[in-house]
């Protein structure tokens, strides 16, 4: 009898010692439970994330912190010390023959500067670098290939060829970059972000954002729209009419010409046709295409793809969960309603403009071509 016990409760011990063994990680989790102690949230300060001028307000504070009350103007070229002992400032000036007094350091962290500053208007040479941040107190002109680190400036920046910028840049005037230039992290403007063909970027905000030329396509996107009511019904019987939304559950496409004064809400591909007026909201589960000459007042919203073919305006933000394509002459925004566009990738055509908030989590990039 003995022995039969010690078979059977051996086994059982060891289930129980592991089953014990596995619980104990959730003691402390179930003392919480039922005796709250950490009901406090978590402060996170995270205002470099919701804020695009977090980098150009802080790299400003320290400029200011660093210069000694003698004026920039009056500084002569090369390094000169600062208020805070361990830091020194490179001033770039123009020299009687046009040249720039570029820094002669080679590595920045062992050079002892920590600031390049521009008290004047200055055109760099071909293939600069500057590896610090720099500060125009006034305009910068870079030289094709060029490449920085990051740039404040006062008023204007221009960007040659080909050139980088690794971190960020803020301009209280506009920014222009020429052809193939790549701007890493953010680029931010009070004015104006212009960017030419072959440009790459991440993050750009602006009042107004050009991509490439923008005249007559945006002439051309203002022509009114001679448009035709159109039903629910007329679209899908898989239809359910709820307020001002419309939830379709399959594949769409709206005819051309037509009027849809309602929010839509689409389970599968959505194709919106040519010189359409949505005077709402669209939403796709999958890919989304918008024909050339559609207006749209609210938010396009897509999980899959989405397209804009040509002409195309919508007034509120552009979202998607893959990719955005944008055909020549699309507005996204206006004046006086900046909008927010964000995707992994963007693919925008020259003759584009936005208002507000251009943002790709990987790479947006102006490359010439139609969206599909």
């Amino acid at each position: 009898m003995n022995e039969l016990a010690g078979i059977i409760v051996a086994p059982l011990a060891l289930v129980a010692a592991t089953i014990g063994w596995w619980l104990l990680a959730f003691v402390p989790a179930l003392r919480e439970l039922y005796q709250r102690s950490d009901v406090e949230p978590l402060r996170v300060v995270r205002g470099h994330d919701n804020d695009v001028h977090y980098f150009a307000r802080r790299f400003r504070a320290r400029v200011d912190s660093y210069l000694e009350t003698t004026p920039a103007s009056r500084k002569k070229p090369g390094k000169s010390p600062a208020k805070a002992a361990q830091n020194s400032i490179h001033y770039l000036l123009t020299r009687d023959d046009g040249s720039v007094s570029m820094p002669a350091f080679v590595n920045p962290k062992g050079s002892g500067v920590n600031i390049v500053l521009a008290p004047s208007s200055v055109t760099l040479p071909r293939e600069a670098a500057l590896l610090i941040e720099l500060f125009a107190a006034n305009s910068l002109h870079s030289g094709e290939a060029n490449i920085f680190r990051a740039i404040l400036a006062d008023e204007d920046i221009s960007l040659g060829k080909d050139s980088y910028v690794l971190r960020w840049l803020h301009a209280g005037g506009a920014i222009r970059a020429d052809a193939n230039c790549t701007l890493y992290g953010r680029a931010s403007s009070d004015q104006l972000i212009a960017l030419e063909n072959g440009c790459s970027f991440e993050h750009l905000h602006a009042p107004r954002i050009e991509f490439g030329a923008s005249g007559k396509h945006e002439q051309a996107s203002q022509a009114d729209l001679k448009t035709t009511p159109i039903g629910p019904k007329a679209l899908s019987k898989a239809v359910e009419v709820t307020g001002r939304r419309w939830l379709i559950n399959q594949d769409v496409d709206i005819p051309a010409g037509r009027h849809i004064d309602a929010d839509i809400v689409v389970t599968g591909r959505l194709r919106v046709g040519a010189g359409c007026h949505i005077a709402g909201s669209i939403k796709g589960h999958e890919d989304i295409q918008i024909d050339h000459g559609t207006r749209i007042d609210g938010s396009v919203v897509g999980v899959g793809n989405i397209y804009l073919v040509h002409d195309c305006q919508v007034r509120g933000p552009v979202l998607s969960e893959r990719d955005i394509y944008l055909g020549p002459g699309c507005r996204i925004g206006t004046h006086q309603h900046r909008t927010t566009m964000n995707a992994d990738h963007l693919y925008i055509a020259p003759g584009t403009v936005a208002f507000g908030t251009v943002r790709a989590r990987v790479m947006g990039t102006v490359r010439t071509g139609r969206a599909v």
